[in-house]
Order: structure tokens, then sequence, then C-alpha cells
């Protein structure tokens, strides 16, 4: 109840668009969501629904010719889409970070680790050269990175990639900020260095309080970090949920066909399903809802009209007319 009166960050009908020669791609369409101080709130489904885009829009770190078209972004409070770019250079960082999905991107290849995150924190803080490698070497011990003080003379390109993803970490956190959005933190670890990354954000998020965004396709990655999910299709956040009632009683067809997708080990389960179709092209979205051409229980009102997002009990909601039909989530 405390995260619905007092969240650290509510999102309200954001939109977002960017112009191409085809037509506007509606990347975000009228999404709402609320995070509570020290909570990680999922943001799941498949590449191309809109959740990296919606990530980078709170950081307002859409490129051209992305731009956010509509709706508020509040933090504590404040709508952050009035701020003056300098203003948002402050927030970022600061307040709000972000770890990217591809750390080769997210680092600068001709910069050595302690000099990225060096400046990172004199850019933010009044604080002495010798404070600020303090702070620098802190960090990087805590994710966990094996010699801080030699490693971080190395360049990003000498590496392994779970030692990437760890520097990556720490330059989100070197500056103490209140929330951290992880998109897709893990995707290109093993399984082994994925489950020590997520252990650590874990780690860091109980001794920090963080809050946490975790934008991933990966159900047993919100199964595994996250309080409350929000899955999206094509722009839209079709399914909101608490994460224990999402996996126990999803209410939504394509939440239902994401996790017929996971491997269970409580399941005996030769082969798994896979979803029909790809995700729509958002210039030409469906008309109604637009996931029922790959959806297997779809009636006639659903290419007609597009589902309001529903509210089934408190904090669930599902965008979907079997709930209006069915007046419930069953």
């Amino acid at each position: 109840m405390e995260t619905l009166l007092r969240p650290l960050l509510h999102v309200e009908n954001l939109e977002v668009e960017f112009a191409t020669d085809r037509g506007v791609v509606k990347a975000v369409d009228g999404v709402s969501l609320r995070v509570g101080r020290g909570e990680t709130v999922g943001l799941v489904g498949e590449s191309g629904a809109g959740k990296s885009v919606l990530g980078r829009s709170i950081m307002q770190l859409v490129s051209h010719p992305g731009r956010i078209r509509g709706g508020n972004i509040f933090w504590q409070g404040e709508d952050i889409l009035r701020r003056s770019d300098a203003g948002m250079r402050e927030l970022r960082s600061d307040a709000i970070a972000m770890v990217f999905q591809d750390p080769m991107t997210a680092l600068n290849p001709l910069k050595k680790i302690k000099d990225q995150l060096l400046e990172a924190v004199l850019l933010h803080r009044d604080v002495s050269g010798p404070e600020a490698r303090e702070t620098v070497l802190k960090r990087l011990r805590d994710v966990e990175l094996p010699q801080p003080e030699l490693t971080m003379e190395n360049y990003p390109h000498q590496l392994s990639g779970g030692m990437r993803q760890r520097v990556v970490i720490a330059l989100a956190l070197v500056n103490d900020p209140q929330l951290v959005i992880a998109d897709e933190p893990t995707t290109s670890l093993d399984v082994t260095i994925q489950a020590q990354i997520l252990k650590l954000l874990k780690d860091l998020q109980r001794e920090n309080d963080l809050s946490i965004i975790m934008i991933t396709h990966n159900m047993a990655v919100v199964a595994e970090t996250c309080s409350r999910v929000n899955v999206m299709y094509a722009g839209r956040i079709v399914e909101s949920s608490g994460t224990a009632a999402l996996f126990e009683r999803p209410a939504h067809p394509y939440t239902r066909a994401l996790l017929r997708s996971v491997i269970r080990l409580d399941d005996d389960v030769r082969r798994l399903d896979t979803i029909p179709g790809l995700m729509p092209d958002l210039i030409d979205v469906p008309a109604g809802c637009a996931f029922h051409p790959r959806c297997p229980e779809a009636f006639s009102r659903c290419d007609r009209a597009k589902p309001a997002l529903t509210e089934l009990a408190e904090s669930r909601r599902a965008a979907c007319h079997l709930v209006d039909a069915r007046g419930g989530a069953d």
C-alpha cells in the first residue's frame, strides 16, 4: 500500500513515438507504472515490446527521431519531463542510473575502467581526486570485481563479459542512486555468471535500499528478482501483478504463453510451447487487441475493440476482453 501512496517513481500515460519514412512507430503507448522505495519491479516481454524504450524514456535518453509525445514521469512528486537538459544531467547517475544491455557499448573502449568511473564521480560530487578514487574502489569491491586496484587499470576489451557487466553495475551505482534501471543485465552471460549477477544486484539492493526496474524477456529472472511485474506487448502493459500471483494465476493469454515457454523443474515436459507468429509491426498494429492474431483464445470482439487495463483485484490488472467476459482472471 505504501508503494501506491508514495511511489518513488510514477510513470503516467507515457507515449513515445519514432517518426520514420514508413510512418510513426508508437513504441510506448499509454504506459503507467509505479516503483516504491527498495522495490524491484519487472518489465517483461518479447523483443520489440517497448521495454527498453520505456527505460530510456524514464532517463530521457530517447535519441532522434524518437520523442516523448505525452504523459508524465514523476520522480518523488516532481514531473521530470519539465526539467531542462542540465537538470536531467544532474538527476542521471546521481538519483537515477541505468545498467545498459550491452556492457561493451555502455563502456568507452578508449578509456581505462578507472577513468570512466572517476569521471562519473567527479562530474556529480565535489570531492578530491583521492576521495573519488576511494569511492571507485569501494564500488568495484562492492560488485566483487577481482583485484579491483589492478583491474581498474584495464580497458573494457581486456575483461571477460561477466567482469564488464560488474563494471557497468559499479558505474551505475558509483554515485549512490536511489533507482537503477537494469536493462537485460544478464542476457549475454552464461547461466553461472547470470546467477552471480542477479545475486549481486539483490545484495546491493538490500545493503543500499535501492529500487530497481528489471527489464528482461526472461520469466525466470522475474521470478528470482521481482516483487511486482508488468507484462508488455506492442508498447502497452497488458498485465500488472504481484509476481507470485502472476505465476500462479496469469490473467492475460500472452502472459500464459510466456510462462508456458519457461522450463519448470516440477513439470515433466519434453517440449516447451512457443508463441506462434511475431510481435506486430508497431507502424501497423492490428486493430483491437494487438495480441489477437497470435492468441489461441481470441474471439470476435478481440479484433474490433482495444481492451482497457482492467482492475481484477488490489494491485492486479489485465488488458483482455476475456477478463470482462469471465468477470475475473480464472
